[in-house]
């Protein structure tokens, strides 16, 4: 099972591509999703995926692609440079957090997330590279080591992924607007 991002609509879900072939793909969903949507399911890689819903049940939905698919892009095919290969799909958001270094509170915000990792920005660069913690509002905090750090942004690797639906369940609820405040 591969982890993917699906647009549905103008929102981005975190899906499983669970089933593939050069037609179609069965994806497994933390959502609802209805027969006759358009999305567009984009790989770790980028790549980008159009079709359209043509069975939904439960959290499993079909989708019917635009054109056949090369099914070679989706078994590892990916640059083997660790800087440019992403294993997880990331959501992109806008959220306010901390990053706890040794003593070190810095105020961050979070620009994208996934169930292994973050990109954090800071007016002030964090550091040093090592172990760190990053704290959300409504999840708990996040152990994690300091990847990488350029000018003010940092890569974050989280010490234990985060379960994929409980990432999901916390973007739905940024987006209902649930107490947690989005950055303008």
């Amino acid at each position: 099972m591969r982890a993917a991002l699906v647009e549905i609509g103008e929102i981005t879900h975190f899906c499983r591509i669970v089933n593939v072939s050069p037609a179609g793909l069965e994806l497994r969903l933390y959502r609802s999703a209805e027969p006759g949507t358009r999305v567009l399911v984009r790989l770790p890689s980028e790549t980008c995926i159009d079709g359209t819903i043509i069975w939904a049940r439960g959290n499993a939905a079909g989708i019917k692609l635009d054109t056949e698919l090369d099914t070679t892009v989706l078994i590892g095919t990916e640059s083997f440079d660790p800087k440019a290969r992403r294993r997880m799909p990331r959501a992109m958001i806008n959220r306010d957090g901390f990053l706890r270094v040794e003593s070190v509170v810095y105020p961050v915000t979070v620009l994208d997330i996934s169930p292994a990792g973050a990109r954090t920005r800071s007016a002030t660069p964090p550091g040093p590279r090592g172990p760190a913690s990053l704290r959300l509002p409504g999840l708990a905090a996040i152990g994690c080591r300091i990847c990488w750090i350029n000018d003010s942004d940092a890569g974050l690797k989280f010490n234990s992924p985060i379960e994929m639906r409980t990432l999901e369940e916390w973007i739905k609820g940024l987006e209902h607007g649930t107490g947690l405040r989005q950055r303008a």
